[in-house]
């Protein structure tokens, strides 16, 4: 299929975050994909890569009317701490929208879209090794200026001391966006 990139930019951890649009309909989408196939004649594509360029997230973003020949583009993108936002046109007249949202339909040919898609991975720090004595303990420390926290533990301070083997992540929220850390394994010998 016919697939292109329009812009990209990098987030705060110097990751690139792209879009275009895509007749393709085996783009390679993550699990978590937000739309994990081709809706219509073509769908706007958002692909996030490491500074490496290993692929971490993708998904297609579009309406599935066919009546219309739908085209969905994402000409460019802008990222903010929280979040990143995509700026594109669209045809369809069932393009994905939320309540609340500006406008909720198609008003004729084309109308311009602007998504936001939270993005929000908070580090955690370790204090110490991950492999403990008994009675021994590790801290784990969420990267700070978030809103708040919730550990898998249950607690809801930045930081928890961990006194048992398991495995332990925070999701944290900024504003009306949240995410989920990678996980850290602790081990109690």
């Amino acid at each position: 299929g016919y697939d292109w990139f329009a812009a990209a930019t990098t987030d705060l951890r110097r990751n690139y975050i792209a879009t275009g649009s895509t007749f393709s309909t085996n783009c390679p989408v993550t699990t978590d994909a937000y739309q994990s196939s081709l809706s219509g004649s073509s769908d706007a594509i958002i692909v996030k890569f490491d500074s490496s360029g290993r692929r971490l997230w993708s998904t297609y973003f579009g309406g599935s009317d066919a009546t219309n020949s739908n085209w969905e583009w994402g000409y460019t993108i802008a990222s903010a701490r929280n979040a990143f936002y995509v700026f594109g046109s669209t045809y369809s007249t069932d393009f994905p929208v939320t309540s609340g949202a500006y406008q909720t339909t198609n008003h004729g040919y084309w109308d311009v879209f602007v998504s936001k898609f939270c993005d929000i991975n908070p580090g955690i720090s370790v204090n110490g090794p991950t492999t403990i004595c008994p009675g021994d303990s590790v801290v784990l420390t969420a990267q700070a200026g978030y809103d708040s926290y919730r550990w898998s533990t249950g607690a809801v301070s930045p930081s928890i001391a961990v006194k048992q083997s398991g495995n332990y992540f925070v999701t944290a929220t900024l504003g009306t966006c949240s995410g989920r850390s990678d996980t850290i394994h602790v081990t109690v010998y």
